[in-house]
């Protein structure tokens, strides 16, 4: 539930918690279809080097959640925090496959165009 992971998205990042607060923004990145919150979201979130790095591990670690935010990323996030994102997910060994069509996140399973 995106509301849910916000939620204590924010409350991980009010309380310190860099690394949970992470781990709730790759959760809503696999979830979340609201494109403005996840912008909000991931910049406030990626501030906290912590968070960042707990991010860029789960991104490293689901190829899934990668892609996501490789595809959609350019689209939703300003420039500095997409390759932010970017670099420390590689550094992390994520797996950096050029971007798919975005437009494929919209369209039914199976279809094409």
């Amino acid at each position: 539930d995106p509301i849910a992971q916000e939620a204590q998205l924010r409350l991980a990042l009010a309380a310190g918690d860099g690394a949970e607060a992470g781990r709730r923004l790759a959760a809503l990145w696999a979830r979340s279809r609201d494109m403005k919150k996840l912008e909000e979201l991931t910049v406030l979130t990626i501030s906290n080097r912590d968070a960042l790095s707990s991010f860029a591990q789960m991104l490293a670690a689901s190829p899934r959640w990668n892609q996501r935010v490789l595809d959609l990323g350019p689209g939703v996030l300003p420039s500095e925090q997409y390759e932010q994102i970017r670099l420390e997910a590689a550094r992390h060994g994520a797996k950096l496959n050029p971007p798919a069509d975005p437009e494929s996140y919209r369209r039914e399973p199976g279809k094409k165009g």
